[in-house]
């Protein structure tokens, strides 16, 4: 499938409705099925295996031509910290195999993507354009079941976590390819491709501020958004340092709000709240385990299994995905703390070489790697959902692809 010349002119293509599939079960069709196992909420890994099985039977020749040795490396490590995760629960929880590597069925098949889209794209069956356009319908769609769900039904129409923050309702929903979207329509507006990427960028963060209401994630963002306007608008240093005035006039009133000085307060340490306390004793007991394993960690905890969630001390309210990198290794070891940092690294790096083959107007994979490193003490997004990783490493290659061939039509 060719290109289009504009974003929303988009034809029907079986693969980008498979992929859109895909993404919708990973989150258990926008959170309107129960949680549990079932056919349709296992969807997105049966539908990764079945795409990827099709492009390797029907285009073998030209996948082991083109394909990337890092796919290849990141899809293996991506097994090994499965299975390590699941021996380690093992031998800590007396959690049965089977369980461990259920509970981890889409952080290793998911990957797979990177391999079957990749080559897709390269054999004109997808687009960037097309990849985008699915992404955004596909964010679009849950946030306004997010809206709906905590203002209209306050918090009992989706089947999501979540609770109340500032006596208002919360809801815990992925945020994942929202905060990469917001990213990147910041950067698509300074390129002055559409206006509607301010809509989209403006509604996403009405979305993480008062759906999700996560402080470090909207601080993160915040900082990255400063720092892309900074390097993407083609201004003198005294515009530029007007237009950081603006951003931080825009900052300190968002910091007006009961969930902005909360912010402010957990940074500054000016109180203790039942949240911090929280993380601080989950933070030390996950240290504490790794000083037991330092390189494997404490294994893959799956929910069913009572004796791992009491051991764990979940039971207690202490959960990995609320303490960043240290519940991240907790989980992972040292081999999962070098796995990740090793992916964002390779986005940082041909992030960087992508910014100066597209005349430093491409700045985004750089952005979101400034959001992870800052988000990354207290918040897991961006390193469980190797789904979600394989979507930024996809995008990172295939705009690599296309200014390495612009390139050379210009020379």
């Amino acid at each position: 499938m060719k290109s289009s010349k504009t974003f929303l002119n988009l034809k029907i293509n079986i693969w980008l409705i498979l992929l859109f599939l895909m993404l919708a079960s990973s989150i258990n069709f926008f959170y309107l099925l129960s949680s549990g196992v079932s056919f349709f909420k296992e969807l997105d890994c049966i539908l990764a295996i079945l795409v990827f099985l099709i492009v390797i039977i029907k285009y073998r020749n030209f996948l082991i031509k083109n394909c990337s040795k890092y796919f290849l490396l990141i899809e293996i490590w991506t097994i090994l910290l499965t299975i390590t995760s699941t021996i380690q629960a093992y031998f800590r929880y007396d959690q049965p195999i089977y369980l461990g590597l259920q509970a981890q069925r889409e952080f290793f098949i998911m990957p797979l993507i990177l391999f079957s889209y990749y080559m897709l794209y390269k054999l004109g069956k997808v687009s960037k354009n097309g990849l985008l356009v699915t992404l955004y319908l596909f964010t679009t769609i849950e946030m306004i079941f997010g809206f709906i769900h905590v203002y209209l039904f306050n918090g009992t129409l989706l089947n999501v976590g979540g609770g109340t923050r500032y006596m208002e309702t919360r809801a815990f929903m992925n945020v994942d390819y929202i905060i990469f979207l917001c990213i990147y329509s910041l950067n698509a507006f300074f390129r002055k491709e559409k206006k509607w990427y301010l809509i989209y960028l403006i509604f996403a963060l009405l979305f993480v501020t008062f759906i999700t209401k996560w402080r470090m994630v909207i601080l993160s963002l915040i900082i990255s958004l400063v720092f892309s306007s900074l390097f993407l608008v083609k201004l003198s240093v005294e515009k530029k340092f007007v237009l950081f005035l603006v951003i931080m006039i825009f900052t300190i009133l968002f910091f007006q709000l009961d969930i902005g000085k909360d912010i402010i307060t957990a940074i500054l340490n000016k109180g203790v709240t039942s949240t911090s306390e929280i993380r601080d004793t989950g933070r030390n007991f996950y240290i504490s385990v790794l000083k037991d394993n330092i390189l494997f960690g404490g294994g893959y905890v799956n929910t069913k299994w009572d004796a791992a969630v009491r051991l764990s001390r979940m039971t207690e309210g202490l959960l990995y995905v609320d303490n960043g990198i240290f519940g991240f290794a907790f989980v992972y070891g040292s081999i999962g703390v070098m796995y990740i940092f090793t992916i964002y690294f390779i986005v940082l790096k041909k992030g960087f070489n992508l910014y100066l083959f597209q005349k430093k107007n491409i700045f985004y994979f750089i952005s979101y790697v400034i959001y992870f490193v800052i988000g990354c003490y207290t918040i897991v997004t961006g390193m469980t959902n190797s789904f979600f990783i394989a979507i930024i490493l996809l995008l990172l290659e295939i705009e690599l692809d296309q200014a390495k061939s612009q390139k050379v039509l210009e020379d």
